[in-house]
């Protein structure tokens, strides 16, 4: 016979919890019957249903039931899970909407920390940048065709960005989490007041540029570690 799973294999499966977005398969119909105490054949109905009307595509996996025979069942994603659990009434099913009511509350409220963050750092950085724009200036009246000079921006946004997520490379902040924007403007913060320091001390303007980017490096571990 061939090798296919017991049920008892197939009851040990976790319902998926609705904050596990990592896995591929998260479930399956045996796990889900035996939570919501429905009949398999019951979920199993639901299953075909929502195939015939095109609304999931899950194909039928078997497993060897108490009796030694051949039975279907079906394993599910999440995507899958949660269309076919919302259709069912009960406590638990019920738990399962408030559970994704809050969930979908949190998102909002991330989605919200997240865009405050994103315009902080946007804002942090134009003020970093016009301090960079002096420094630019004065890097041109004795180096002005070093790459120290016209690469200046490029060079303190890569070592910030290598500060903040280990890779000193352009990045679309689209893709940055709320606590890594938060560490930019930080970082932006720190190089406009830097500036502004040895600005009104009157240091060589190619001390300033290295001093700043010697500090930026040295943020780099702490950064780092704060995310991990």
């Amino acid at each position: 016979m061939e090798n296919l799973p017991r049920k008892l294999e197939l009851l040990n499966c976790d319902v998926m919890s609705i904050n596990l977005h990592h896995k591929k398969i998260m479930t399956n119909s045996l796990a889900i019957a035996q939570y919501f105490g429905k009949r398999p054949s019951d979920v199993n109905k639901r299953i075909k249903a929502l195939v015939k009307k095109r609304l999931c595509k899950i194909a039928p996996s078997y497993y060897i039931n108490q009796q030694g025979k051949k039975q279907s069942y079906y394993e599910l994603n999440r995507d899958q899970y949660l269309l076919i659990a919302l259709g069912f009434t009960g406590n638990k099913a019920e738990q399962l909407k408030i559970n994704i009511i809050k969930l979908i509350n949190q998102l909002e409220a991330e989605l919200i920390k997240w865009q405050t963050g994103k315009l902080t750092a946007c804002t942090a950085t134009k003020q970093a940048n016009d301090e960079l724009m002096w420094l630019q200036t004065e890097l041109e009246k004795v180096i002005p065709t070093s790459k120290r000079c016209t690469m200046l921006f490029t060079h303190v946004q890569l070592a910030i960005n290598k500060a903040v997520t280990g890779k000193g490379k352009k990045i679309d902040r689209k893709t940055l989490s709320t606590n890594e924007l938060d560490n930019i403007t930080n970082l932006e913060e720190l190089v406009q007041a830097q500036i502004l320091s040895r600005k009104e001390k009157g240091l060589d303007p190619e001390i300033i540029r290295n001093e700043i980017l010697q500090i930026i490096r040295k943020e780099e571990p702490t950064r780092r570690a704060v995310l991990t």
